[in-house]
């Protein structure tokens, strides 16, 4: 469900300043991107991460709620800051999302998706001089 739910989240930001396995990851942070550059030497990156397993509704065995967090760095506190709430304006409060079909087989629909706060910086900045913003959301996922 991650690798659907990321899909998702890049297909909805700008195209012109995000790409998959570059700057984009999804479900981990890797050391190095596909084109061998390590990330300690990208300012910008962004990862979609899973926070918990998901929490499944024993009543409701086809529906999920799934925390995922989004992790941003940029060269400066304000490029960090925009970068985290261009994902928040876009994910707060939106419902009804179909993600795209990825590997899992299964078609999933985001319900709703909850923000648990606002974007904030947790590395303020980190040993590099980048600043660094982490959000955690709820999507709520129906098959």
């Amino acid at each position: 469900m991650i690798k659907e739910i990321g899909e998702f989240i890049l297909q909805q930001t700008s195209q012109t300043h995000w790409e998959r396995d570059i700057n984009f990851f999804i479900g981990h942070k890797p050391i190095m991107n596909i084109n061998g550059k390590k990330l300690e030497e990208i300012p910008r990156i962004v990862c979609i991460l899973e926070n918990t397993p998901a929490d499944t509704i024993g009543d409701l065995p086809d529906r999920a709620d799934k925390p995922v967090q989004i992790w941003n760095r940029n060269e400066s506190f304000f490029r960090a800051r925009d970068d985290a709430f261009e994902f928040h304006s876009f994910l707060h409060g939106s419902s009804q999302w179909q993600l795209p079909l990825v590997s899992s087989g299964v078609i999933y629909t985001a319900m709703i998706i909850d923000s648990m706060g606002t974007p904030a910086p947790i590395e303020n900045p980190d040993s590099k001089g980048w600043f660094v913003f982490s959000a955690n959301y709820m999507f709520r996922i129906a098959e």
